[in-house]
């Protein structure tokens, strides 16, 4: 055999080193026990769990790693302790389900990020020296001391990812926002009479639908951020950054859109009134749902029922039956708040009015709630009706809350006859609906047409029938 072709092999007891086996050396060094807020070492692997791609190591290593562990003494931890164990890959493998060439790969990348030291001893092997007696005289294995030093540098990974969750939640709590208004302008156009033919409903619905998609992509980049690397973060943000940009010009054309169709249709309204038919209520619209829970259209709607009312003399001094009663511009704040008209909803809704005197006592009144009451009512009905939170979670992110609080009124209205399961398993089942599909609006003002001429039945009854 040619000189140069001969390679040396290490003398026994000396193993290979890696980079990482001096980081390792250094923090096993500097051990001086558990840190003062952990009271047991398997918690040192919780910040490494949750630190997703950034983890220096393969995540299927965590279970070595916590084998490793349960191999320790809580007085191993300790200042002035060793946590070194020294169990044969073998019975690694054994243990936890993997082949020896699989653990051998674990140790490997363990080692390689500092994440323990490797501690060789007499003949190449990696267990203790015992002298007659059996007791240790020196000890060799697997060092876990530097696993503290990891723990520190994966909490402020950890800390970093969390701030950047929430800073991604937030966005996409917007682009909800912004997609569940989407939905309700196409539900102020539906409820101002306007065809769906007409060029002006089709690209509201194009427009909530495009609004959906991107709720969803955004949702999707959610879910996938902490499982991508620098790279792929930085061009999730940007493409978040994307999506808020592109569902505000949706919106506004939504908006607008909307605007002009319900404002065609309150002036058509007020054209085709007669001045000589002195029994008409100008006060009051055709369909009691137009301008309901939009403030624009309301506001809309109001002005010109009052104009109306003002030229032709006529009309009574009633208020508007508008959830969004009319303000003069003088009184309006520079941005007003969205104005609805509780009393309204609770004469068409029993669950309403009932949950609202129950458990909003701090209210004079229904003319008093705003729209906050109504997300709050609404779920406390989903709760009276068996709903799980899971399902309510999952109902907000499809359909908005001031959508599913209203199927949730829509479930507790429902006469017992007209349901072939349960209340719980109707809610549920509306939930499941696409948004074009549900008009919970057009259902309370069905109901509440239907029961005129029924026998009335309280609230607190039909949610427990």
């Amino acid at each position: 055999m040619q000189e140069s072709s001969f390679v040396r092999k290490p003398p026994p007891g000396r193993a290979r080193f890696v980079a990482g086996d001096y980081r390792a050396a250094a923090a096993a060094a500097a051990f001086g026990g558990l840190p003062a807020s952990l009271s047991h070492p398997k918690q040192l692997l919780e910040p490494l769990r949750a630190a997703g791609r950034h983890l220096p190591f393969p995540r299927c290593a965590l279970d070595t790693l916590a084998f490793l562990l349960d191999h320790t003494r809580l007085e191993d931890w300790r200042p002035g302790g060793r946590p070194v164990v020294w169990p044969g890959n073998a019975r690694i493998a054994q243990a936890t389900g993997l082949s020896i060439a699989t653990v051998n790969r674990h140790l490997a990348w363990l080692r390689a990020a500092s994440a323990l030291k490797l501690e060789i001893g007499p003949g190449n092997r990696r267990q203790p020296v015992r002298d007659s007696t059996g007791q240790i005289v020196e000890l060799y294995g697997l060092d876990l001391s530097p696993l503290v030093d990891l723990h520190r540098r994966m909490v402020e990974v950890a800390r970093h990812q969390a701030e950047r969750g929430r800073a991604l939640r937030s966005i996409v709590a917007g682009i909800r926002c912004r997609a569940d208004l989407t939905r309700q302008h196409e539900d102020a156009a539906s409820a101002a009479g306007a065809g769906p033919d007409e060029p002006e409903c089709v690209e509201l619905v194009a427009n909530a639908r495009h609004a959906d998609a991107l709720i969803a992509e955004a949702r999707m980049i959610l879910r996938r951020d902490a499982r991508v690397d620098e790279e792929g973060q930085s061009e999730h943000l940007g493409r978040l950054a994307a999506i808020d940009t592109e569902i505000r010009l949706v919106e506004t054309r939504s908006r607008a859109l909307a605007e002009a169709i319900v404002s065609k249709a309150l002036d058509e309204k007020t054209i085709c009134a007669h001045p000589s038919n002195e029994t008409h209520n100008t006060t009051s619209l055709d369909h009691p749902q137009d301008g309901i829970l939009y403030g624009y259209a309301g506001d809309v709607a109001s002005r010109s029922v009052d104009n109306s009312t003002r030229e032709k003399g006529g009309g009574n001094d009633e208020p508007s039956p508008d959830l969004f009663p009319f303000v003069p511009e003088s009184q309006k704040p520079a941005m007003p708040p969205p104005r609805w008209n509780g009393r309204l909803l609770a004469s068409v809704s029993p669950t309403f009015a009932s949950l609202f005197a129950q458990y909003r006592t701090g209210k004079s009144g229904p003319e008093s709630a705003d729209l906050d009451d109504l997300r709050i009512v609404g779920r406390i009905a989903a709760l009276c009706l068996g709903l799980s939170d899971i399902s309510w979670s999952r109902a907000v992110d499809r359909h908005g809350e001031v959508r599913a609080a209203l199927c949730a009124l829509v479930a507790g209205d429902r006469p017992a006859h007209e349901i072939r399961t349960s209340r719980a398993q109707m809610l549920a089942g509306m939930y499941l609906k696409r948004s074009e599909d549900l008009n919970p609006l057009a259902s309370l003002f069905g109901m509440a047409g239907r029961r005129s001429a029924a026998p009335a039945v309280d609230a607190g009854q039909r949610l427990l029938c």
